[in-house]
C-alpha cells in the first residue's frame, strides 16, 4: 500500500467539530507552531516567587512616564500590583478597628481560631489582618502565627467568626489571657463570693502567686503554663478584674512576698535625727560651764 501524505494547516482550529475539522489541528497542549509545523514550548519558569491567592481573571499592564512597568493582577478573592516581579496586595480595606484585646480563644488540637471583635462585620471567604499581636505563645500558638492575613473560615454569630492557622492549639482556652473570676473567701465561714471577671492577662493560662503590697495593691504572676514557663509580674484592680502588665519576671517564677521596707538615709536626714539630741548636750554642757564660772567666781572673792 503505497504511502499517502498528510498535510495539516498551521493553528489549532476550534471552530468546528473534530470531526468536520478536515486537515487542520483540533486541540494541542503546550505547543506551538514554527515553519507551519507544530512544536513543543521549550518549558516555563515562575515570573515571581510570591504566589497570588485566588485564580487570576485579569491583567492589566502599563509603563509610567518616568518608565516603571506595572501589571495589575485581579483574582476573584485579591487584587495586586506586580512590580519588579513582586507582588503587592492592595485590596481594598472593608473597615478597621481600633487595637482589641483579649480576642483568641482556641480549642485543643485544632487549628481553628475564634475570634471575638463586636460587630465585625465579616462573612465567609473574607480576608482579615492582625497586626500588634504581643506575648505568647497562647495555647501553643506564637503571637508570629496570628500576624497577617487570614481568611474567615466561618461565622459564629455578629460578634464571632474563625480562621486557621498553621500549627494546632494544646490546649482549650477562652479568650486571650488568664481567665476566670476574682472571689474572695470568708476564712471563718468558707463562703465563696464571686467577683468580677478578670481580663486583659498577657498569657492565656494561669495566675497565681497573689500577694497584697503595703499599699493594698493586688500583684500576682502570670505564667505561660505548660511551655517554657515565661513569667509576668501583674496586678488585679479587684472592683474590676482589669489585669495590667508590670513586666517579666525570671521564668518559673512561682510566688510573691512584701518584706519590711529597707530605706537607704543619706547623711542630712542622719544629722537631723541627731539635731536635737546634739541640742540639749550642748545646752546643758554650757550651763555647767556657766555654773562652774559663777562658781570659780565666788570663790576668789
Amino acid at each position: 500500500m503505497p504511502l499517502t501524505e498528510l498535510r495539516f494547516n498551521a493553528g489549532v482550529n476550534r471552530e468546528n467539530t473534530s470531526l468536520t475539522n478536515k486537515g487542520r489541528w483540533y486541540a494541542a497542549d503546550k505547543v506551538r507552531f514554527r515553519w507551519g509545523q507544530p512544536e513543543k514550548i521549550g518549558g516555563w519558569a515562575y515570573y515571581t516567587a510570591t504566589q497570588f491567592l485566588g485564580v487570576c481573571r485579569w491583567l492589566f499592564n502599563w509603563i509610567t512616564l518616568v518608565g516603571n512597568d506595572y501589571m495589575a493582577v485581579g483574582t476573584n478573592l485579591k487584587f495586586y500590583i506586580e512590580w519588579g516581579q513582586g507582588l503587592y496586595d492592595i485590596t481594598p480595606l472593608r473597615t478597621t478597628f481600633a487595637a482589641q484585646a483579649n480576642i483568641f480563644s482556641f480549642t485543643a488540637s485544632s487549628a481553628s481560631v475564634k475570634v471575638t471583635i463586636a460587630g465585625h462585620g465579616a462573612s465567609i471567604g473574607d480576608f482579615v489582618t492582625f497586626s500588634g499581636v504581643g506575648g505568647g505563645p497562647y495555647a501553643g500558638i506564637t503571637a508570629a502565627q496570628l500576624t497577617g492575613n487570614f481568611q474567615v473560615q466561618s461565622v459564629i454569630d455578629v460578634n464571632n467568626f474563625t480562621f486557621n492557622v498553621s500549627s494546632t492549639a494544646t490546649a482549650t482556652t477562652a479568650n486571650t489571657g488568664g481567665a476566670g473570676t476574682l472571689d474572695t473567701i470568708d476564712v471563718n465561714t468558707g463562703e465563696i463570693t464571686t467577683g468580677p471577671e478578670i481580663t486583659g492577662a498577657p498569657f492565656p493560662d494561669l495566675i497565681n502567686g497573689l500577694a497584697i503590697s503595703p499599699k493594698g495593691v493586688l500583684f500576682g504572676i502570670n505564667t505561660s503554663f505548660g511551655r517554657a514557663t515565661q513569667a509576668n509580674l501583674i496586678t488585679i484592680e479587684t472592683r474590676t478584674g482589669k489585669v495590667t502588665n508590670v513586666g517579666a519576671l525570671p521564668n518559673d517564677t512561682d510566688a510573691l512576698t512584701f518584706g519590711t521596707a529597707t530605706v537607704a538615709k543619706d547623711m542630712t536626714s542622719s544629722i537631723m535625727e541627731w539635731r536635737i539630741p546634739v541640742l540639749i548636750a550642748l545646752a546643758i554642757f554650757a550651763a555647767v560651764v556657766i555654773f562652774v564660772a559663777m562658781w570659780s567666781s565666788k570663790a576668789s572673792r
